[in-house]
Formats: C-alpha cells, structure tokens, sequence
C-alpha cells in the first residue's frame, strides 16, 4: 500500500510539472505583447517604447525564456503567484478571499448529490424491469444533459421571479445571518449538484444491479436473508466501492482550468442570480505567469434572463 502511493505522489508530481510547463510555453507562443495589452493600445492610442519597456522589467517579460521559466516554477514551490493586474493584490490573497464562498457552495452541494444520487440509484436499481426505472433514468439524462446555466435561469425564473420564494441576487456571510444566507445558497447549490446527483445516480445503478447478478447474492436470498439487509449491508458496500473512483474526477471540474466547468457563486460583486461561467487567463505576476480564473454568478435585474457578456 505505501509503495502504490508513493508511485500515485510521484506520478501526481510529474503531471503537474508537465502542466505547469505546457502552460508557460503556451502563454509566450500566444501572438501579442502583454505590456500593449496592459498599457492598453489600440488604434487611437500607442504607448511609448519607455512605457513598454518599464513594463516589461516589472513583469520580467525583459529576461531570457530560460530564466522566466526557472523564475517561474521557484515561485510556484514557494507557494508565491505573484501580483494580479485587475485588483493589485496578491494572487494567493484573492484566492484566499474566494476560496471560503467556492466552499460554501460545493460542500453542500457535494453532500446533496452524493447522498440523494445514492438512494436514487439504489431505488433504480430494485425497480428494474419496472415503470419507475425508465422513468428515474430520463430524469439523470436530463440532469446530465442540461448545461447548469440553463438549469439555473430557470431556477430563477420559476423560484425567485414567479413565485417568489427565494431571493435572486446578493450574498450574506453566513456568521453574519445564517438563516437568510443559506436562503440565498439554495439555487447555486440545487444547480451545482444536479450534474453530479445524475451522474451519481447512474454509477450507482449500474454497479447495484450488477452487484445482483452475482453468486453471493443468490446464495444470501437463498438463506433467507432479507432483501433490505442484503442491498445495504452487502451489495451497496461493494457497488460503492466502484462507483466511488470517479466521484472525487467529477467535483475536480469546478477547480480545473476549463471553460466547460462551471461554479456558481455569489459576491459583494454579484446583481442577481442568473448563473454562467467565463473563464479568463491573464498574466498574474511579475514572472510573467499565467493564473487562470474563473468567475460565475447568479444575476437577474429583471423578468427577462439574458446573459451578460463577459
């Protein structure tokens, strides 16, 4: 067992080293000058040479590519990102500030779709062969389908616009007012969850009614043993060990680099409830390293849901 995690650490170890790098190559192959970006030229304005020189030294865009790399991943074993150039602050401090608001949503939302995925999928499972199986599984298709931006304009169109249930916009710490604020973390979490509930849902079928078919459950049923017993004690604790090797795969998405991931949250910077997900990448620090970040919110100022550009 230790030799095995020990390959899994050092394995783990290489592949963010390969990612690190890819990504330092991919951001100097990108066609541009970051200091015209950052001074903002255009058309109608061109900053001077001096400009573009100071900045350039401050982001260390100035040296050899050799020794922004090594600058680069030193910076990343010490834990130090740089400065972003939107707020100024360090980037482990933004981080920081948004990590507590990330958690708030995917703890819950991680508990609701892991336990309601599980019961739903066990219920599938003994109703196989009946009307309630095919019908359990169109609503995980849909779940899985259905983007969560979509998912959550209607959330806020039916719970917050019609009937007036939930609020639509702002955020409230929760030491502050626990009660309205896990009103106001109930459609990001609902939304956050279902992809994860149906995909859930689905594993959890499969490995149960597999788990049915097999020699030790016929000879339990043969023994009498109760069907009740026999799926919660014996076939659920082997299922689950199957199903559980993608699950922590699935809630990586929200934390990884990609623009098909989606986390919902809500801020002092938030207008309302309409969810969807950008995703930009800029350069962060002084290093000339690439930091990206994701921003989503719930927003909606009126009746009519329409997405904001980004």
């Amino acid at each position: 067992m230790t030799g095995f995690l020990v390959r899994r650490l050092l394995i783990t170890a290489v592949l963010i080293w390969l990612v690190t790098t890819v990504v330092f190559m991919f951001v100097r192959l990108l066609p541009g000058d970051p200091a015209s970006a950052i001074l903002g030229a255009s058309e109608s304005f061109q900053p001077t040479e001096a400009a573009l020189v100071t900045v350039r030294q401050r982001l260390g865009l100035d040296r050899p590519v050799p020794e922004q790399y090594l600058t680069y991943i030193g910076g990343l074993l010490r834990g130090d990102l740089g400065e972003s150039l939107t707020s100024g602050r360090p980037v482990t401090l933004d981080l920081r500030l948004r990590l507590g608001r990330t958690l708030q949503l995917m703890v819950p939302a991680l508990l609701l779709s892991s336990f309601l995925g599980i019961a739903i999928g066990v219920l599938a499972a003994r109703a196989r062969g009946r009307i309630l199986d095919p019908i359990l599984s169109v609503i995980g298709l849909v779940g899985f389908s259905v983007p969560v931006f979509v998912i959550g304009n209607v959330m806020v169109l039916i719970l917050a616009i019609q009937l007036e249930w939930l609020p639509s916009s702002g955020y409230i710490d929760f030491t502050q007012d626990p009660v309205r604020s896990l009103r106001y973390m109930v459609m990001p979490t609902i939304a956050l969850a279902l992809a994860p509930l149906a995909v859930t849902m689905r594993m959890t079928r499969t490995t149960v009614v597999e788990e049915l078919g097999l020699d030790y459950v016929r000879t339990a049923r043969a023994k009498g043993l109760g069907e009740r017993i026999l799926i919660y004690r014996h076939v659920l604790k082997n299922a689950m060990l199957r199903s559980s090797r993608s699950s922590g795969c699935r809630w990586a998405l929200p934390s990884r680099g990609r623009s098909s991931s989606s986390t919902c949250s809500t801020g002092p910077a938030s207008d309302g409830c309409f969810c969807r997900l950008s995703t930009r990448a800029t350069i962060r620090s002084s290093r000339g390293r690439c930091c990206c970040s994701r921003r989503s919110s719930f927003s909606s100022t009126s009746p009519r849901i329409s997405p904001t550009p980004t």
